[in-house]
């Protein structure tokens, strides 16, 4: 049995929940430390909780992506960066390499496209995966050997998921399309809230079947919504769905767990008052030089 297990992180929404949770941390001399403060709390325990043989910690970039693209207004509605999180983001980078976990980021893609691609290759080589987000959308992801670890609900497997949802969660494309998501801007159809999505989906299965089967939607108000708005189902469909093809340009074996690099993490912590954090590597001494032993 492969016991190889790979741990997927959604590092730019770690960054803002780390941010919104130790907002008032400081440095004596006023530099805003809390995002770099739970982002380093959130990444040892993960480690220490998950013993991953295989780790990745993916970003999103600020330019603008294939989603942007397919449609201006997507995201247009969240408020910018504060710029204390902004000037934090370097030192979380810093962070995450002196654990020797690779930084992934893709320009034209986002984070969840990156994970998706990682879970990809991750399944074709039979490595169990556990990806570490909060948004509902990775849930497409669940699968056999693909678990989802949310800091409100747990552990979430595709049962569970599903259990929690209302439908299967692979359907979480299609019912974006319907309703939309305020979070994204993502439009959907006009008029059909959670509730009619889900109904429809848990009749018809997929937005193309919803489609085929207009003419057993029951609701002439809500057919009549549907039809004259196909083209916005279709795209708000795209936005929500994950691409598998990110060109990384790196096998599995790039993200093996290593060492980290104890003397660069207790300078950095040590910098950033860090103490308790700083401490564990001051006396931290590694077993081997390569905990897994994988090559590039």
């Amino acid at each position: 049995m492969d016991s190889r297990s790979l741990l997927l992180l959604d590092g730019t929404a770690e960054l803002y929940r780390s941010y919104y949770a130790f907002k008032d941390l400081r440095t004596k001399a006023n530099v805003p430390t809390g995002a770099a403060f739970g982002f380093a709390l959130a990444l040892q325990r993960l480690l220490d909780s998950e013993k991953p043989t295989h780790a990745a910690v993916a970003f999103d970039l600020p330019d603008a992506t294939f989603r942007h693209e397919a449609y201006a207004e997507y995201k247009a509605t969240r408020k910018p960066t504060p710029p204390d999180l902004v000037a934090q983001i370097p030192v979380v980078k810093q962070i995450v390499a002196a654990y020797a976990i690779p930084v992934v980021e893709v320009s034209g893609f986002e984070a969840d496209d990156v994970i998706a691609t990682l879970v990809t290759m991750a399944k074709r080589e039979s490595v169990d995966v556990t990806i570490v987000a909060q948004d509902k959308d990775f849930y497409q992801l669940l699968d056999d050997g693909v678990w989802i670890l949310n800091q409100k609900k747990g552990r979430l497997d595709r049962v569970s998921a599903e259990q929690l949802l209302g439908i299967p969660p692979g359907r979480i494309p299609d019912l974006l399309a319907l309703m939309g998501d305020s979070s994204d801007n993502i439009p959907g159809v006009d008029g059909i809230g959670e509730k009619g999505a889900k109904k429809l989906i848990s009749e018809f299965g997929t937005i193309d079947a919803v489609y085929r089967n207009l003419d057993k939607v029951g609701n002439p108000k809500l057919k009549a919504r549907l039809e004259s708005q196909r083209d916005r189902a279709y795209l708000s469909y795209a936005l929500a769905l994950m691409h598998h093809d990110v060109p990384i340009g790196r096998s599995l074996a790039a993200f093996s767990v290593r060492n980290p690099d104890s003397a660069a993490l207790c300078r950095i912590f040590e910098s950033l008052e860090f103490s308790s954090l700083a401490a564990k590597f001051r006396t931290y001494e590694p077993v081997q030089g390569d905990l897994f032993g994988d090559t590039d």
